[in-house]
């Protein structure tokens, strides 16, 4: 099935317009941040200056973000917002075929939601189509229908809507959600896949504190829990739900473009590969590199075709004396008092590239030194 993909970027850098670029033969449609309204009404405006001619003759999606914190949604400010927007973006030759909300409204409050989407489709110029985006919270309210029809296509967003504790995206929770949805939806629908990982930190009451994905928030490294989405993972389920779709389901959507500077998102070849289904082969390896005179780096180098999980243990064998770890691993002994490194967090190994795990400190040049 086709993919589309969500550029989700306020400020369009050099990074950000060659992975459009690269990505463009692959991508069937761009869902563009057009505008965010948050919690405190306040509105902001993606800036599309260098985005003109990446994006002059391509299919785009104008996407405006109401946050789900606010408690009441004014359709006559949203409709100016969407109207000033559209105006700007012709005015610099993007021509715009559909307008999709992102409001993660609370499932007590979806028939007011319908309510709202019913005045922003009568009050749209016609030409213009109108989807939503969807989440599995709602699947149990009778109230899904209604608001499902106001509009002319849906998203469903199945990644990090759960509790941060089950991760950012389960295969099983995932496909019984796409399937009851196929059940529900009366007009075509979109699933959206995670390319991205992010971090959480915990207040000590136990609430979030901070979410940490694309931009950083000033987070100490061995703070909070990685969550990360493994590309073989969403590739599987992929393949699950293209060998029996659910009714009316007509392709994938992407949160988010990967670039470059975005560290915890896919490797741009990784995401077209799944995206195109190539074959893929994971294959982290841990090995020993010489630095200088009695120094050896334990290092762990992506092999394989595919972003893969750092290993979890990397078992040392050796005599050398001094030995250390380095983040993301952590040096532990086992019970016969060898050396190994453990993973102290989850994270993406980008194809063709390497870390250091951890060093010897060796006083023989030739000492022998085996990694596992």
């Amino acid at each position: 099935m086709p993919s589309d993909a969500y550029i989700w970027q306020r400020q369009w850098t050099p990074g950000v317009l060659r992975s459009i670029d690269q990505s463009m033969e692959t991508v069937r449609s761009w869902h563009v941040l057009a505008a965010e309204r948050d919690q405190n009404g306040a509105w902001h405006q993606a800036h599309l200056d260098a985005a003109r001619d990446a994006l002059r003759g391509h299919d785009v999606v104008a996407v405006f973000r109401l946050s789900g914190r606010t408690s009441t949604l004014n359709a006559s400010e949203v409709l100016n917002r969407i109207r000033e927007t559209l105006s700007a973006w012709h005015e610099e030759g993007i021509e715009i075929r559909e307008i999709e909300i992102d409001h993660d409204c609370p499932t007590s409050r979806l028939s007011a939601y319908a309510g709202f989407l019913d005045q922003i489709r009568h009050g749209l110029d016609p030409r213009y189509r109108l989807a939503l985006t969807a989440l599995p919270a709602w699947l149990g309210s009778p109230d899904l229908p209604r608001l499902l029809s106001m509009t002319d296509e849906a998203v469903l967003q199945l990644h990090a809507v759960l509790n941060p504790i089950a991760g950012l995206f389960d295969i099983t929770q995932a496909f019984n959600a796409a399937r009851r949805f196929g059940q529900i939806a009366p007009r075509p629908w979109r699933i959206a896949l995670p390319s991205y990982g992010s971090r959480v930190v915990w207040a000590p009451d136990g609430r979030i504190a901070v979410v940490e994905s694309e931009a950083p928030q000033g987070v100490a490294d061995e703070a909070g829990q990685e969550l990360v989405a493994e590309p073989v993972r969403v590739a599987a389920f992929m393949n699950r739900v293209e060998a029996d779709p659910p009714q009316r389901l007509i392709g994938w959507i992407w949160f988010r473009l990967p670039v470059a500077t975005d560290r915890r998102a896919w490797s741009l070849s990784s995401w077209l590969a799944v995206m195109r289904h190539d074959a893929l082969k994971e294959s982290v390896t841990p090995m020993t590199r010489p630095v200088s005179q009695g120094l050896v780096h334990i290092v762990a180098r992506n092999t394989g075709t595919i972003d893969a999980m750092m290993p979890l243990v990397i078992h040392v064998e050796s005599t050398c004396r001094g030995i250390g770890a380095q983040m993301p691993y952590r040096l532990e002994y086992d019970t016969q008092g060898a050396a190994v490194l453990v993973r102290a967090r989850k994270a993406l190994l980008p194809v063709g590239q390497e870390i250091v795990a951890g060093w010897l400190s060796c006083q023989q040049e030739k000492e022998p030194v085996h990694v596992r």
